[in-house]
This record gives structure tokens, C-alpha cells and sequence, in this order.
């Protein structure tokens, strides 16, 4: 069914009749005339929740008797183009996310669909997310140039949605990048907006602030400003070991 899952209601209707290979009066029955069908089909009339019963219902008999393997809901003849493009976008990144040993092609592919998609239908939570995905395997891939290109064009769309803690991550990411090439200065800078967009939201996330608390504190220790790195640790509640560790680089250069 993935062929006909983006046309509109009327379209679907026609597409499933052509497959079963009935005509307008086999699928109309008793229910309806056959120009109703025909209306249906050339969206001139709206399907609404009794009809798309009745024509699912209708649908999935003739197809047990023809032993074609369809099984339609009421809803593909309910759902918009639009519906169908967010079924569509969040199938493809819930796949890409709860996948492992997924190949490049297979993960490009399908960010390629969602882009498309959500570009089409006006989907930004959906654009945003493939962008973060797609910029995310790009930098584990070591390309950091295209990572960062990618990661800010997620930024565009995650402010259309407030979605501070995703703009948080992007520029985590950006000061980790920046950080990796040795341009310490403009890392840290990231790292601090990474922490200003994180407290932006409501319910700030500690694990996240203190993440980022680290890395500021390693990238001041890598540019020899050990007080101001010693400042951030010690105001961290939950030390854990790399704190530690990094804590006593830090004193050693203090005391020497």
C-alpha cells in the first residue's frame, strides 16, 4: 500500500478498487449509487466517518473473497494528505531511531523522504528532527563541516517551535565539533548558548546542564583558565568521576 499512501481520500478509494478490480457499482453495493463512487474517487464529495465504514468494511470483504491480502481502516478514507505525510514522516524516523546496524543509503533514504515530505505539507517537527538525524550520522561519521551546516539549519526550524532543549543539543554539538578541531574560543562559545537555550525551558534537564557544565569547564583547563574552570566544577552537586579526574588536573596546574 505505500503507493497510494499520499493521494487524497478519493484517490486511495480508486487505487484499492483497481487492485480488487471491481468496478464503481460492485464496491457501491446496496449503499450507494454508482455515481456516488464515482464522486468519492474524483473527490466531489467528501467521505465521511459512516460512508468510510462502510466502504472499508465493504473493501476488506471483497478482498477475503478474491484472497487479496488487504485490510483497510476507516481512517485511510478520513485522513488528509497532510495525516498521511505525518504517519509517513514519524514511521520513517521512529525506524531510523529504534534501529540498529542501519546502512548510510538506508538512513539517508528515508531522512530524504521525511525532508520531502515535511517540506511539502509544512511539517517542521518533522523536518527539524530528520535535519537533527541527518547532521547527527554526519558527525559521527567524522564530516564535521557538513554536520554543522545541517545542525543550524535544524536550528530554523526547532525556534519556529520553541523547542529549546533540541536548540540546546545543536549547539552542544556545535562546541563538541569546534572543541574536536582545537578552536577552543568558539567552542566554549556554543557551549554557553547551549546552556542559555537549555534554561529557557520550564523543567531544565540536569543531566544536560551538567554535561555541558563539563565540557565548559574542560574547554577553560584546555585554555590554561583554570580558576574559572575550577569555579564551574565546584558548583556542580552530582560529582561524578570525570568531574573528579578533570577536578584534579586542574588543582595540579593550580598548585604548580
Amino acid at each position: 500500500m505505500e503507493d497510494i499512501e499520499l493521494l487524497s481520500p478519493g484517490q486511495r478509494l480508486k487505487k484499492i478498487r483497481k487492485i480488487l478490480n471491481v468496478n464503481q457499482e460492485e464496491l457501491a453495493g446496496k449503499k450507494f449509487s454508482k455515481n456516488y463512487i464515482s464522486m468519492f474517487e474524483n473527490d466531489k464529495r467528501k467521505i465521511n466517518i459512516i460512508n468510510a465504514i462502510y466502504l472499508s468494511d465493504k473493501i476488506n470483504k471483497l478482498a477475503k473473497q478474491k484472497g487479496i491480502d488487504i485490510n483497510v481502516s476507516a481512517s485511510l478514507f478520513l485522513k488528509t494528505e497532510k495525516d498521511i505525510a505525518k504517519d509517513k514522516c514519524l514511521e520513517w524516523l521512529t525506524y531510523i531511531e529504534s534501529k540498529n546496524n542501519i546502512s548510510i543509503y538506508e538512513i539517508n533514504s528515508k531522512l530524504y523522504n521525511v525532508i520531502l515530505l515535511s517540506t511539502k505539507y509544512g511539517l517542521d517537527e518533522y523536518k527539524a528532527k530528520a535535519l537533527f538525524l541527518k547532521a547527527e550520522n554526519e558527525f559521527l561519521r567524522n564530516h564535521f563541516n557538513c554536520a554543522i551546516t545541517l545542525f543550524l539549519e535544524s536550528v530554523i526550524y526547532y525556534s519556529k517551535l520553541d523547542d529549546y532543549i533540541s536548540i540546546s543539543d545543536i549547539y552542544k554539538y556545535i562546541g563538541r565539533i569546534l572543541y574536536n578541531k582545537g578552536d577552543f574560543k568558539e567552542g566554549l562559545v556554543y557551549f554557553n548558548l547551549a546552556e542559555n537555550m537549555l534554561t529557557r525551558n520550564e523543567d531544565i534537564d540536569n543531566s544536560r546542564m551538567e554535561d555541558i557544565k563539563y565540557r565548559k569547564a574542560l574547554t577553560f583547563y584546555k585554555l590554561g583558565q583554570y580558576e574559572l574552570a575550577n569555579n564551574i566544577i565546584q558548583k556542580i552537586s552530582n560529582i561524578n568521576d570525570k568531574f573528579l579526574e578533570l577536578s584534579n588536573k586542574i588543582n595540579d596546574f593550580i598548585a604548580s
